[in-house]
């Protein structure tokens, strides 16, 4: 367990926050997204633009201030401060929502590529050591290894809610897992969830790799899905 410094304003805050071992050299963490506004009652419907937030704005920020906060805290362990997050959607154009990108850094490091997910609502508990009784969600960050040239993450909160709310997205009885692989998948290729059905999942190419994960967050039990196209090896190498 470790501790991430939020900066807001002149104050420091600390919010606990755990790895997870992930295959494949993929880096991944998570962390809480304080209580302070009600989750979304459903999850994302597969009609609706991909990263927009259809909660308030404080919860925005909230969980926006926790997962940069937390992505800013691995990166500088592997290329040091000197980068900057860029968001931006290629639909519209807006920096609120969109794929995540790093730009900067130092000449000579390899940029990686990030991904960023969130998980909402998590009913009162104390499954995370440090947190509060009563937590929003949770915010899950991943960052690809060296020379990937595709990569995506998603996670969500496995309940009785959640799976209503998959089947009725998706219309059909798809579990939570194929829910997180078709965002990873739809977040790797950069295309948002629009048009993709539950399906496209298995529509990926031949060097493409998906992974699952399960852990404990909060009182509920999360599944986290990641995509990851790797780098190609070198002609002759195994």
């Amino acid at each position: 367990m470790g501790h991430l410094e939020q900066r807001r304003g002149t104050g420091r805050a600390h919010a606990p926050f755990a790895r997870l071992p992930a295959p494949h050299g993929v880096t991944l963490a998570w962390a809480a997204v304080p209580a302070r506004s009600a989750p979304p009652a459903t999850l994302r419907t597969a009609a609706e633009p991909a990263g927009r937030d259809r909660g308030d704005g404080s919860r925005a920020r909230e969980r926006r201030a926790v997962s940069r906060a937390l992505l800013r805290t691995l990166l500088e362990e592997r290329i040091g401060p000197a980068f900057a997050l860029q968001q931006q959607c290629g639909a519209c154009g807006s920096s609120a929502h969109g794929p995540l990108r790093v730009v900067g850094a130092v000449r000579g490091v390899e940029v990686p590529l990030v991904s960023v997910s969130y998980a909402h609502p998590v009913p009162s508990g104390d499954g995370f050591p440090g947190a509060a009784a009563a937590e929003d969600g949770i915010a899950v960050v991943g960052i690809a290894p060296p020379g990937a040239t595709a990569f995506g993450v998603d996670a969500e909160l496995d309940t009785d809610g959640a799976r209503r709310a998959v089947a009725e997205a998706l219309g059909t009885a798809t579990g939570i897992r194929e829910w997180t692989r078709l965002e990873a998948v739809s977040k790797a290729r950069g295309s948002g969830l629009p048009g993709a059905g539950p399906d496209s999942a298995a529509e990926t190419g031949p060097e493409q790799r998906i992974f699952d994960l399960e852990f404990p967050a909060l009182s509920a039990t999360a599944v986290l899905s990641v995509a990851l196209t790797p780098a190609r090896r070198a002609p002759g190498r195994r």
